[in-house]
């Protein structure tokens, strides 16, 4: 009888704590404060969340699709339409996935230069502005397509100079025989 009492008490305090904004889980515990907010550690998915946060937590999934949207050449309003989130977070989105693609794909081409493997290299680009067409950001997307048949896309961000292309990196040429 006890154990029943234990377990119908311990029912009624995860029905008290707050969900998990990621995976809908009650299984959170206390992990400290963030600006005097109590934030929570779901031990299920391991998100770290404060509960009624103003900020909306957008899952991974969400992202990759405006991301993936982008890259089939969608516009950031119409993505943003679609999916019902602010034009500013789509193009943060964008923006950070450009940046960090651009650093992998300097560092891999370097490599494929030095190794030869590179048939052929594809670049293009899309231009945008937020709130003004003072403030324009460039969008490139690069396929590189192997010898052995693979390829690989990146996208970037940027101006639209050689600058950003070439980066610190004084030895890529703009040529497609690496």
């Amino acid at each position: 009888m006890r154990m029943l009492r234990l377990t119908k008490e311990l029912m009624e305090d995860l029905a008290n704590r707050p969900q998990c904004p990621e995976c809908g889980s009650h299984f959170v515990v206390k992990d400290g404060k963030q600006w005097g907010k109590q934030t929570y550690l779901c031990k299920k998915c391991f998100r770290r969340f404060t509960p009624n946060a103003k900020h909306k937590f957008r899952p991974r999934h969400i992202k990759e699709q405006a991301i993936r949207l982008f890259v089939h050449g969608n516009s950031i309003n119409s993505i943003a339409k679609a999916l019902d989130i602010p034009f500013p977070t789509v193009q943060k989105w964008i923006k950070k996935a450009g940046q960090k693609a651009e650093r992998k794909f300097l560092r891999k081409l370097l490599t494929l230069k030095k190794e030869g493997k590179v048939k052929a290299i594809s670049i293009d680009e899309a231009w945008s502005f937020v709130g003004k067409k003072d403030n324009e950001v460039w969008i490139w997307s690069v396929i590189v397509e192997y010898e052995d048949g693979r390829t690989e896309k990146y996208l970037f961000t940027g101006d639209r100079s050689m600058e950003t292309f070439l980066k610190d990196s004084g030895e890529i040429t703009t040529s497609t025989n690496l």
